[in-house]
Parts: structure tokens; sequence; C-alpha cells
């Protein structure tokens, strides 16, 4: 730090304190959203097992890391069960143990990521400007709503982002002074991040063009000399990522049939023998690959994307294959108008020193802006988590503000800019998954431009069985979209059409009494007719649940 002892570090300690009083609380008083009931009950499995049940969706590294707390626990495994969804309810809410206590310290593995994260943020932003830019974008990082949402869940999405900033931070410091401890930091951090979700491959190139970069930075000197030694140290990060993926499968090692074959022994795919040419069937039978399973699931993967999509809700429309500016929409809508205007300011200060800070501007941009147009020609529109990872290399951006003596009007700028993310950060708590800025209105009008993971993602039926304990609310109509058991809570509902954990596709949709409806239900995300829920959105609801769910009292009405 520029400034040493206890004194120099008390800010960081502070920033990270801010981070551990917003998320543990919402660790706490959430339920379980939408899909970490699979990732935590099949990420167990795995680890009692070593078997890779339906699990290809995503790599094991997330799964195996939230459940690990679990085996302090000893919760039973559900035996005879046939499908994913079947196995995690009976795992969660008809087991021994507590499923609020096993959620939450599910969540804590991914609460000690988000504090690897804002250190990481706040020492690049240091290594670039200083103490004070540390500081910036260290604050900025903890007082984000979007990652202190998702950084409280046991789901990927930010140990993916945790570790895809870690790979191109630890690219950088090694590029600064070729110190071999990065390099090998980056292989690790790299292997980490494929090892937490598929799309994660877009690192690859990713770090070829951030190489191009270091390179064109030497032109000065012997460029074929550091060409040649660039490509190997990039060759070298590669082969550590795939021992770090080789080690999170088990040691997998094989040839394509023996995974096949394996496949067809739980039931996933119908095999037989290849018959493509003697030397095309000698690959295919006898020459072993690394990890042959992620590559199958990075298949599906694609496959799944490429041809499938899911419907989508922006701005009071649907589509099945999405919409091109849907995340850049998102990101203007969910993101703080303080961060987004701090970030304008920092990228105009890089611009006017072009000539000196071009190399780490397009460090910090080429990531950020590669995986931003990546994910916007994608068909899946399923919520801003999706690019959560440009955000940490916004924040480091952000720390630029803060790199040079400001005049006494700027400072006063920035200091008012910090007081207005508090304040939105001291406002929406604990309910930071529906956070929405000022240019909508807020999280009380988010359902009307976003729904699903970006405001309701099913964390709110515990505050649903409170409010009808609280109110003494009778029996209510329920639609319901997540994977929480409205059983276990209390709560007594009749089921509507939903989606997750509740069905009821032939429920009845009564227009009296007391109905309680998910805002992803209302917008058309829960049944086949996007229209079932849509006469509600003309009635005044009675209250909404943590901004997710609207409770309507019809008990009047016709």
């Amino acid at each position: 730090m520029d400034r040493r002892g206890a004194f120099g570090a008390a800010p960081l300690v502070l920033i990270l304190g801010l981070v551990l009083v917003q998320q543990v609380p919402g660790a706490l008083v959430q339920s379980a959203t939408f899909d970490e009931v699979y990732k935590v009950s099949t990420g167990y499995s795995l680890l009692r097992t070593g078997k890779m049940l339906w699990t290809w969706d995503h790599p094991p590294l997330i799964r195996q890391l939230v459940a690990l707390p679990l085996l302090l626990l000893s919760p039973q495994m559900p035996q005879d069960v046939d499908n994913k969804g079947d196995f995690a309810h009976r795992f969660f809410f008809h087991n021994t143990v507590n499923p609020d206590m096993m959620l939450f310290l599910a969540r804590l593995p991914i609460i000690g990521l988000t504090l690897t994260l804002v250190w990481c943020v706040y020492s690049w932003a240091r290594k670039l400007w200083g103490h004070r830019s540390g500081l910036l974008a260290a604050f900025v990082a903890a007082l984000d709503p979007n990652i202190i949402a998702h950084g409280q869940l046991a789901t990927n999405d930010l140990g993916l982002t945790c570790f895809f900033f870690l790979a191109v931070y630890a690219l950088w410091r090694f590029f600064q002074h070729q110190a071999r401890e990065w390099l090998f930091a980056a292989g690790l951090a790299t292997g980490l991040a494929l090892a937490s979700k598929f799309s994660a491959i877009v690192l690859v190139p990713i770090l070829l063009g951030l190489g191009a970069i270091y390179l064109v930075s030497r032109m000065s000197d012997d460029a074929q000399k550091y060409g040649r030694r660039m490509l190997g140290w990039l060759l070298l990060i590669l082969v550590i990522a795939l021992v770090v993926l080789v080690v999170d499968y088990g040691g997998e090692f094989c040839s394509v049939w023996a995974l096949a074959v394996r496949l067809q022994s739980v039931g996933r795919v119908e095999v037989a023998p290849p018959d493509a040419g003697p030397f095309v069937d000698f690959i295919l039978t006898q020459v072993p690959i690394p990890a042959p399973s992620y590559w199958y699931g990075l298949w599906l993967v694609r496959q799944d994307v490429q041809e499938g999509g899911r419907p989508a809700f922006l701005w009071g429309q649907r589509s099945e294959t999405g919409w091109w500016y849907y995340f850049p929409a998102a990101f203007l809508i969910k993101t703080p108008l303080s961060v987004q205007i701090l970030l304008g300011v920092a990228v105009a200060m890089l611009v006017k020193t072009w000539s000196r800070s071009w190399y780490d501007f397009l460090f910090l941009a080429l990531p950020a802006g590669t995986w931003l147009g990546l994910a916007m020609f994608s068909r899946l529109n399923l919520g801003y988590r999706y690019v959560l990872p440009i955000l940490p290399f916004l924040f480091v951006m952000v720390g630029r503000v803060a790199g040079a003596p400001l005049p006494g009007w700027r400072r006063a700028v920035v200091l008012a800019l910090m007081g207005w993310l508090t304040l939105s950060a001291v406002m929406i708590f604990p309910y930071h998954l529906t956070y929405f800025n000022e240019l909508v209105g807020g999280p009380e009008e988010g359902y009307r431009y976003l729904v699903d993971s970006n405001l309701d993602w099913g964390q709110d039926l515990k505050r649903l069985a409170r409010y009808q304990r609280e109110r003494g609310v009778g029996k209510l109509h329920l639609a319901y979209f997540g994977t929480a058991d409205p059983d276990y809570y209390g709560i007594e509902y009749a089921c509507m059409p939903s989606l997750g954990l509740l069905a009821c596709e032939d429920a009845p949709i009564p227009r009296r009494g007391t109905l309680a409806v998910s805002a992803t239900c209302l917008q058309g995300g829960c049944t086949q007719d996007p229209l079932v829920y849509r006469w509600l959105l003309g009635e005044t609801p009675v209250a909404k649940i943590g901004y997710s769910i609207f409770v309507y009292d019809l008990s009047g009405e016709d």
C-alpha cells in the first residue's frame, strides 16, 4: 500500500466489512432461488458418490464448492430418484437437516469469493493508479447491488466472475515483470474459470487477444523473440488450466467411446459402436482425451444455445429468441446511475491520456467488451447475471477517477456520487436482486421491464409466509416462480399454474380471493400462454413481497 501500517489498511478492511454487512443478512433471510437447490444437491451428490448425475449443464467446480460445507452436517442422500427436480426437493425439504441451515452454509463459499473479488479489484486499481484509486474501485464493487445480490447465492455466476477476473489480472501482473508465480496463477485461475461455467471458454481467445496487445506494446523490442515467448507463456497457461479441469473432473482421462458407455450406463444416451472407418474408430475408441465430460457438456450447452433458446421478457415484450440489445438495456437500468457516471468520467480520462494509458485501458476493455459482445449474440436472455463478469473490469476503470489530484469542485462531485451510491445500497437492502435504478422508477417498477433472475428468482417465499402469518391472511392462491417449498414454510395455499416446484398446469385461476403471483408469472413466464395472468396488471396489489411476489385481494370482485 502507499500508506504503511494498520491505518493504511483500515479503509479496505471497512470496505470488505461492507460486503459482509450486506450479504450475510441477505443469505439468511432469502429462500432458495430457482437454481440453488439443484446446484447444492447435485454438488453434494457428486462429493459423496463421485458420480456426475444431472450435472451436465455446468462444470462441477461451483457445485462442489457450495456443497463442501454440507459435509459438516451429513444430510441424507435421497434414494431411488430418477430426476434432478425430485432429488433436489427431497434433499432440501425432506431431510434430517434444516434446509435453511444447509442453504446458508452453501452460500458462504460464494460470499468468500465476493470478498476475494473486491480485494482483487482494489489491488489492480492500486497497481495502476495508487491507493486512492484502489479504494474507490473497491468501494464501488462493494456497493454494487448486482455483485452483492449474486455474491450471496449458491450459484455459478459470482464464482465465474471472480475466476475470470483473476485470470486476466494475473496475466497482466505477469506481463509486468514476468514473475513465474503470476504465470502459474493465470493458469490456475483460467482452469478454475473453465471449471465454473462453460461460457468461460471465451477466455481462450481473450487471452490470445491480450497477448497480442502485449506484443504491440513491445514493438520497439525484438518482436519475434517476444512473440515466441508469448506463445509459450499462453500455451503453458492453457496446459495448467487443462490440468485443473482434469483434476476437477476426478482425474477423468479416457476415450470418447469409454465416456459414451458410461453415459449409457446412467441412462443419458444410447450408443452403438462407431463405424466410420479404421482410423476414426481408433481415435474414438482407443485415444484418451483429458476431461471428456467437459467437452461433452460444452457441446450440449452449445446445442442448447444455438437451437433452443429460452422465452425472455423485456420492456413488456416476450421473445423465444431474445434481443441483441437485451444486455445493454439491462446494464442501463440495473447498474446504479452513479456508477455509470463515474465510469463515463473514467473512460474520458483514459481516452484523454491515450498515449500513456492505451495498454492498461485495452487490458480492461478487451475482456469486458468481448464478453458483452458475445452475450449480445446469445439467445439466452435470462438475466443481468450473464454479463456479471464485465463488472470488475469496469470498477477498476472507475478507480482512474481518483488517480490524480482533483480540483475542489470535482472532488465534491465524486464524493456526491459515492454518497448517492451509498444511499442506493441502503435503500435496496436487503433486496439486492431486485435493484433497478432511477431511470425506470427503482425496484417498485422493475417488473415492467425485466423479470426472471433480474427481479424474481423465487427468493421471497419465506417473506410471503411471514406476511401470511402476520397479517392473518387465510388460504391464498399461489403462482410461484421458484423451487423452494411453500409447504415447508407453512404457507396455506391452492396452487395456480406456475413454473418450478409448482407446475399445476391444469389448476384453475380464480377471479376472487387472495392471489399471490410471482412477477415472472405475471409477465407470462410461467405458462405456455403468456397472457394468463396479464389481467392482473390492471389490478392494484395490496402488497409486494420483496418486490417479486404480488398479492391481490379480490374478495370483493365478481
